[in-house]
């Protein structure tokens, strides 16, 4: 019986599953049963077709409702009382421009298709019109920037320095008030004598540009608490075990081993 009669045919008749009889018919290598009649379609059910669903002209000529299906969309025909909206360039062009909501009651379609619509076209949202708040900037403060250094103007608008350099950078405003300033011999003299603090107060630069000018100069840091290695120390490092080298050079053992692996040599 298997390929003499449809799966599901066979399956109401032999009370087995579907797919246990299709599995059989696999196994067996047994080809499904193809219908040898073919309806052709008459004029009159023709016109039933985009008038009524799929579903009842199939009913009523007998046609399964997949040839209904093809023979519609064959036709360019669509599919009456559906609950797929159907876009048209009209509707394409509402897009994003007013809410979606909006957008859905004007074109008779629920809120979920005209996002669905939208995002397969790219198109953004529409934003609300968004509220000015106290501390947005003005035009006239906005003028302000780049005419003095930026501590001066946020002192005159009420705003932090750091909020002030953010907006004129990213206006691409320049301030030519915020200048490099060269070091001087003078000042370098400094460098590794006096701790970075009491050079910042005599020099008006910040600790940061201190700190950063004395290591480019390979001075260290007076009255720090670090112990540099030298190269004595370093000839040592490897020659006996770490716990030995840290007796002789008074320092920690790990110290010692730290700094013979970042030499790359190896251990005794």
């Amino acid at each position: 019986m298997l390929g003499r009669y449809p799966d599901r045919e066979l399956a109401r008749r032999l009370r087995r599953p579907r797919k246990q009889i299709r599995d059989e018919r696999i196994r067996l290598r047994i080809a499904p049963f193809r219908s040898l009649k073919f309806k052709y379609w008459t004029a009159a059910e023709l016109r039933l077709v985009g008038r009524f669903r799929d579903e009842e002209v199939a009913a009523r000529t007998g046609h399964p409702v997949n040839g209904v299906h093809l023979k519609r969309l064959a036709l360019g025909l669509p599919m009456p009382n559906s609950k797929i909206h159907r876009w048209n360039p009209e509707h394409d062009k509402l897009l994003g421009t007013r809410p979606d909501g909006e957008v859905a009651s004007l074109v008779g379609c629920r809120v979920t298709s005209v996002e669905q619509r939208r995002r397969k076209l790219r198109i953004p949202p529409a934003r609300p019109p968004r509220h000015s708040r106290p501390n947005d900037w003005k035009p006239e403060d906005i003028s302000l920037l780049g005419t003095a250094p930026d501590a001066e103007i946020a002192r005159r608008l009420g705003r932090t320095a750091t909020a002030v350099a953010l907006r004129r950078t990213r206006l691409h405003i320049p301030n030519p008030y915020n200048q490099f300033r060269p070091w001087t011999k003078e000042e370098e003299a400094l460098l590794g004598r006096f701790p970075d603090e009491e050079i910042a107060r005599k020099t008006g630069r910040p600790i940061g540009s201190i700190s950063n000018k004395r290591r480019d100069l390979g001075l260290r840091k007076p009255g720090a608490r670090r112990k540099y290695w030298g190269p004595e120390e370093e000839r040592i490092l490897g020659t006996a075990s770490d716990a030995e080298v840290a007796r002789r050079l008074a320092r920690t053992v790990s110290s010692v081993k730290n700094r013979r692996k970042s030499l790359k040599r190896p251990a005794v």
